[in-house]
């Protein structure tokens, strides 16, 4: 990858088969405590963050998905989101038919869930590949819970709704009032 700078992480990768059991130890607890750290911002998160594979398998989720989509840690994970939200394998075919990464950068859908309370939310997918050549493509799918917009974007609605209902009587009245003082004047 351009760009992409070498940690000590990748000097040490390169050199792993000559490592003795100590390094070896001290590399294996690094990478569970960087593991480990990613795990902690991922679940901090708000939003849903799903790892799919094309056919829809799940492989990650971190806990806000699990709340957004009402099933357990444990139980996620191999779930195939197409099942879980029927109708949007179908809503997503070009993205998943066309091989090319750079096609169809964002994927924006939105659907309501009604388990385990029902809400709408808003889904961005985008592909991605692994490091290898031979690494099958896969999605990283962030899943936002967009109920609360929604309403407050419909009660704005209706309170507009009402307000000009409201001003087109006030001034209906005013130009009924006007030959009717007329009238009581004279």
């Amino acid at each position: 990858m351009a760009g992409k700078k070498n940690s000590s992480l990748d000097r040490v990768l390169g050199r792993l088969d000559t490592l003795d059991s100590v390094n070896l130890a001290n590399l294996v607890q690094r990478l569970a405590r960087e593991r480990g750290l990613f795990e902690e911002i991922f679940n901090t998160l708000q939003e849903g963050v799903l790892v799919i594979t094309l056919d829809g398998e799940i492989d990650y989720a971190n806990d806000a998905a699990h709340r957004l989509i009402g099933i357990g840690e444990d139980e996620l994970a191999g779930q195939i989101l197409w099942r879980l939200v029927p109708g949007l394998r179908p809503s997503l075919g070009a993205a998943l038919e066309d091989d090319t990464a750079a096609a169809l950068p964002v994927v924006t859908r939105e659907f309501e869930l009604t388990y385990p309370e029902h809400r709408t939310v808003r889904l961005y997918m985008v592909p991605f590949r692994g490091e290898g050549r031979g690494d099958a493509r896969r999605f990283a799918v962030i899943l936002t819970d967009v109920t609360r917009d929604k309403q407050t974007t419909a009660q704005q609605l209706e309170d507009e709704r009402t307000s000009s209902i409201l001003l087109l009587a006030a001034g209906v009245a005013h130009e009924l009032g006007n030959p009717l003082n007329s009238l009581t004047s004279g």
